[in-house]
């Protein structure tokens, strides 16, 4: 991954914003979708993850994050939504655009919303992303922006029978899974650091659990391909530790290529308000 082409240079907070430039290599690809499919025991057919734009996010979403707060690690993930407007390829050279579009403070910290644009080189869309995230300790700077929703924009159909499907994260998953992703906050895989940040131990990225989510959903909803899931969005509501069940559940709604979805553990719903469209229609090419 490249370094960030510069931050913005407000004075402010509002409309702090990073651009950065990526290469995409079939084997990050591959590697990533090889990870998160090592639980559910299959290998990745071709086809880059749809939370693979939020991998690529990493280096601006970063140099967010270090503007706001230098040398902060404290930092939790509450809320997350992409849009696929084409999959990502090897060989793509992906351009992301980050920037912070609200600030809300909480007595804990911040919660602040960043949004991310992709194209390609070309100037095509590839993915937009909204993710919300609690920084601790952070209690500077004066609130801006309108909160991102915090709820599934559709329901569930009445009486209608769920698909699920049970995996458990192991703490060499939640390992592997920083290496792939490039997501190295030490809450996931140093003790000390996640409980200074107030967990009992080191605990899952909760993007891992959208991204196997998405596999789920394309082998039980999308015909196996994983490129049927076209956007997606959903609250992280409990921090999954290692060695704990997670149960994936998906219900149809009044439209036909919509799903809520959720992911419980047995202290409870790590994932709320879960929606994820579904769609065989054929994929728009570079």
């Amino acid at each position: 991954m490249t370094a960030p082409a510069g931050l913005g240079a407000r004075p402010h907070l509002e409309g702090l914003s990073v651009a950065t430039r990526t290469d995409v290599a079939a084997g990050d690809i591959a590697g990533y979708r090889q990870v998160v499919r090592s639980l559910l025991f299959r290998p990745a057919a071709d086809g880059a993850s749809p939370v693979h734009g939020f991998v690529l996010s990493h280096p601006a979403f970063n140099a967010l994050i270090e503007r706001l707060f230098p040398g902060n690690t404290s930092l939790v993930h509450l809320q997350q939504e992409l849009t696929v407007h084409r999959g990502i390829q090897a060989g793509d050279t992906i351009r992301t655009f980050a920037e912070v579009t609200s600030l809300r403070s909480e007595p804990q910290g911040a919660r602040v919303t960043i949004a991310c644009s992709q194209t390609d080189d070309g100037g095509g869309p590839v993915t937009d992303l909204k993710a919300t995230v609690l920084l601790k300790g952070y209690l500077q700077g004066e609130d801006f922006g309108a909160n991102a929703q915090q709820a599934s924009p559709v329901r569930a159909l009445p009486g209608a029978d769920p698909v699920e499907f049970e995996v458990t994260p192991t703490q060499s998953f939640i390992n592997a899974y920083a290496l792939a992703s490039g997501d190295h906050n030490p809450i996931h895989t140093s003790p000390a650091a996640a409980r200074d940040a107030g967990f009992p131990g080191p605990i899952a990225h909760g993007m891992s659990s959208l991204a196997v989510g998405c596999e789920i959903a394309a082998d039980r909803l999308g015909s196996g391909r994983i490129s049927t899931v076209r956007s997606l969005g959903a609250r992280f509501s409990l921090p999954i530790l290692p060695g704990e069940p997670l149960v994936f559940s998906f219900r149809p709604t009044a439209l036909a290529d919509t799903f809520v979805f959720g992911c419980t553990t047995p202290r409870g719903p790590a994932i709320k308000a879960g929606w994820m469209r579904i769609s065989d229609a054929a994929e728009p090419r570079p």
